[in-house]
């Protein structure tokens, strides 16, 4: 082999080598940096707690299937979307001793409580109000199970949970229609009784449809919010329409309390609707997605808000 033949199968075996390691070296890159995309994908996930939210749906009762839809879709955003809870604040049905009705919320009931923990309080449309009668109610979403430990207010007319998601552990607590000062003062007990933990409260009745307290609501941030800080965020339904209120119970530069109304009721066209609460611990912000799983050409409803987390988040 001449001279200059030898110089070139010399070039061309560096030149190969060269490309081999780049090659070598973007595999690695790429396999870095998918590694690296995963990891942050996890850390996302569980510094995010995802719940679902249910609120009147008692429309979904007077016809036959429609709940079971909305039980389907709520397993499978427990899959997609790790969701750890599912909170109800109200009128699973049209009218309490219609018993067509409550088949279709038991219904509903079984498919999720195998799968999905879960706290329900009742609405004005799920007992008798004039004689303060609860079993209706009761004796579907508890049937014979027993209702009496601490977690519980009068055999589950009130309830409690704490609920891990997001890195942090959550206290979540519902009291029913009717919601008096042997009950606000249940509630703070629970609250004294947890104060590290960030609350979210559920009510039936809190919001008026312009984003005004209600006459009980009132009471509640009177007595219940005004003077415990663990409080951070309020759900509820009964008035019609969509609303987002902040509150500042310890001034200007203190907590902030968010309360929210997502009950479209009145919208045929948005009958069946059900929320994902998804909450960034990290950022301190929530995620909501309103979407029917029976009126599904309809465009979902998204919002977007701050939830404070100071004090529980580490920031």
């Amino acid at each position: 082999m001449d001279r200059n033949n030898s110089k070139k199968v010399k070039w061309f075996i560096r030149l190969a080598f060269f490309a081999v390691c780049c090659a070598a070296f973007l595999d690695l890159g790429k396999a870095r940096a998918d590694a690296l995309s995963d990891a942050a994908e996890t850390e996302h996930e569980e510094r995010t707690a995802s719940f679902l939210w249910i609120t009147d749906l008692q429309e979904c009762s007077f016809h036959p299937g429609e709940y079971a839809a909305v039980a389907e879709w709520c397993n499978r955003m427990m899959e997609e979307q790790h969701v750890s809870f599912l909170m109800g604040t109200g009128d699973y049905v049209g009218k309490w001793y219609a018993d067509s009705q409550w088949a279709e919320v038991s219904e509903f009931l079984d498919t999720i409580d195998s799968s999905l923990p879960a706290l329900y309080i009742a609405g004005n449309h799920d007992y008798r109000l004039k004689t303060c009668d609860f079993s209706p109610f009761l004796d579907c979403v508890y049937g014979n199970a027993s209702c009496s430990g601490d977690d519980f207010y009068e055999n589950g007319r009130g309830r409690y949970a704490i609920v891990k998601d997001g890195g942090l552990d959550w206290l979540i607590i519902g009291m029913s229609y009717g919601c008096g000062a042997p009950e606000r003062a249940w509630i703070s007990g629970v609250l004294e009784q947890y104060p590290d933990y960030p609350a979210i409260l559920l009510f039936h009745d809190y919001l008026e449809s312009n984003g005004q307290l209600t006459a009980p609501g009132k009471r509640v941030y009177d007595d219940v919010i005004m003077t415990h800080r663990n409080v951070r965020l309020v759900l509820c339904g009964h008035n019609h329409g969509t609303w987002i209120r902040t509150d500042r119970p310890d001034g200007p530069d203190g907590r902030f309390v968010q309360s929210v109304m997502y009950n479209l009721q009145e919208r045929r066209s948005r009958r069946g609707c059900v929320q994902l609460l998804q909450i960034d611990v990290s950022s301190q912000i929530a995620h909501l997605l309103c979407q029917s799983p029976i009126k599904t050409t309809i465009k979902p409803l998204t919002a977007e808000f701050p939830v404070d987390l100071r004090g529980f988040s580490g920031e």
